[in-house]
């Protein structure tokens, strides 16, 4: 049997937060009479995800998005003159305390970044790009395989 893993607070909101993002209940047209039970059943998924994130190598993202100065990438995020990053890195709890639209503007700031670092990637002939070579992993894990880290390049 398993240990189960407490994820702190400030991360629970973090992934409540993406999970809103991923699945936005507010905006979706569920009828009124049915709306409690599908508001049960998102908040057992969300809760049964979390879960298993406290136990994979998922963890590291959540932790990373709510202490944004953890990331490997956190120096150039400091440099960046996008009003959501800079709301990002100085909002206590990082992605867990902003605004839906605060939070969908920084996840697109990470994907165009993405999007560039893809076309350098496959330009050099390195493959497919994951989370990791986003850098969304702790900075001890960047510091030991700093080729992973492509966002600010």
């Amino acid at each position: 049997m398993g240990v189960i893993q407490v994820v702190p607070p400030a991360i629970a909101k973090t992934h409540a937060l993406l999970f809103e993002l991923w699945l936005p209940l507010q905006q979706l047209p569920i009828p009124p009479q049915i709306r409690p039970e599908i508001e049960d059943i998102a908040a057992t998924v969300s809760a049964g995800m979390l879960s298993s994130f406290a136990d994979s190598s998922f963890l590291p993202m959540l932790e990373g998005l709510t202490t944004p100065e953890n990331l490997p990438f956190f120096d150039c995020l400091k440099q960046s003159s996008n009003a959501a990053v800079k709301s990002f890195l100085a909002t206590p709890g990082g992605f867990g305390g902003l605004s839906v639209d605060v939070a969908t503007q920084v996840l697109s700031f990470f994907s165009g970044r993405m999007r560039s670092s893809q076309r350098n990637v496959r330009n050099a002939g390195a493959g497919s790009l994951s989370f990791r070579n986003l850098g969304l992993t702790t900075r001890r894990a960047a510091d030991a395989n700093p080729e992973s880290n492509y966002i600010c390049r």
